[in-house]
């Protein structure tokens, strides 16, 4: 599972998720400290997300045309340039809502690039034997990360100011890029012939099209990532207004949140899980996902809350790291930049929407009837996926690697 590659790409991801997390958690605070509004925070937190939505199936075309390395390399750089002039703005005294949109909307762009070429790359650096352990350890560090961001952010926030924070992030983006400087990508093999944009987009559009699981998986994440994301922004305002929680407690239940999915990963890193019995453990963690998402703050105590997070966090590590393989092993070399940026684009596209509509409806509904509802919509949502035969076949992997 481990080779030079794998721990390059892994290291420098580690690093920069532990910036994007404190980042994250200091950003919120300031927004609200600066706005005193829900609405507005959520709309800053969607910016992002706008334009790697818009430009994901344009920017995976690209990803199966260039030097997957140079990519990764360039998109850590230029984020981490965005954010050290978002810590010079907070330091001077002319950080605004524009100017934090405008980063965000770097930011996102650089990702709609960045994340389709970390995915495609994934399979060509390890063996496909090793493909859930490996997904599972990038999945690591995300988690992790959030263990010590969130644990950290609101501490530190409280303690040092937003603007040292930013500094990290910032940072964190530049050491990263440093480390994929000495990463080996194989080149991807493309048929010869002359390169035709529109062309090879539709290729993989033809590719996902054929492939009933995956259209199945795509229309499922389409719509639960938008109710996911409506409730998701509803976090940290949830603590931010009951008295007795506050920044800190925040940060102890997000870290058990992500304590929680890292053990998941862990468990599959350590664990192959036998032939055919992947749906069944997905379909078991998508009630397990289900229950602890619709329940999410509808008990005022803060042991039931944090318990509620570390299901719906353990439950959602095993989710992620097994469609991540299935898809992995589905999609050509060749074809999985254009795809994996379109199932992006698809699966996030209601993202921006939904955060910002989440703290618009936050200002006239209570959050905990937010997530009520929206639990049940998303458990709705995943009926149709756990019922398809082909989507079945998908996650049971019963399909080959194809280079």
């Amino acid at each position: 599972m481990w080779n030079r590659n794998v721990v390059l790409l892994w290291q420098g991801q580690l690093v920069s998720a532990v910036g994007d997390m404190v980042y994250q958690v200091a950003l919120g605070f300031w927004v609200l400290g600066y706005t005193g509004s829900t609405a507005v925070m959520g709309i800053v937190m969607a910016a992002g997300f706008i334009p790697r939505s818009l430009i994901s199936p344009f920017a995976g075309v690209l990803v199966d045309r260039m030097n997957r390395k140079w990519l990764l390399v360039m998109m850590d750089f230029i984020r981490g340039i965005t954010v050290v002039v978002v810590t010079v703005a907070a330091f001077g005294g002319w950080l605004t809502i524009p100017v934090i949109i405008t980063a965000a909307i770097v930011i996102g762009l650089c990702a709609a690039f960045f994340d389709p070429t970390v995915s495609s790359t994934i399979p060509s650096i390890s063996s496909k034997e090793h493909l859930v352990q490996v997904n599972s350890l990038f999945a690591v560090n995300q988690t992790g990360a959030g263990i010590v961001g969130n644990a950290m952010g609101g501490v530190l926030f409280a303690a040092l100011g937003a603007p040292l924070l930013f500094l990290f992030n910032g940072v964190s983006y530049l050491i990263s890029a440093f480390s994929e400087l000495f990463i080996s990508v194989p080149p991807v093999e493309q048929e010869p012939g002359e390169f035709h944009f529109f062309t090879d987009m539709k290729e993989g559009f033809r590719f996902i099209r054929a492939h009933r699981g995956m259209v199945v998986l795509l229309i499922s994440v389409f719509s639960l990532n938008f109710l996911l994301s409506l409730s998701g922004v509803l976090f940290l305002p949830y603590f931010e207004q009951r008295t007795e929680l506050g920044p800190e407690t925040f940060g102890l239940a997000m870290a058990i949140l992500s304590a929680s999915s890292l053990l998941g990963f862990l468990l599959l890193m350590s664990w192959k899980l036998p032939k055919g019995m992947h749906f069944g453990w997905f379909a078991v963690h998508t009630l397990l996902f289900v229950i602890g998402r619709t329940s999410l703050f509808s008990f005022d105590s803060l042991l039931i809350i944090c318990i509620q997070f570390a299901v719906f966090g353990f439950a959602v590590s095993q989710l992620n790291s097994l469609i991540a393989a299935a898809g992995q092993l589905m999609v050509p070399n060749h074809l999985r930049g254009k795809v994996f940026g379109f199932l992006g684009a698809m699966s996030g596209g209601l993202t921006p929407l939904g955060m910002a509509l989440g703290g618009i409806l936050a200002e006239y509904i209570s959050i905990p009837v937010i997530q009520l509802v929206s639990g049940l919509l998303v458990g709705l949502g995943f009926i149709p996926a756990l019922l398809d035969p082909e989507f079945r076949r998908m996650i049971n992997q019963e399909y080959s690697l194809k280079e």
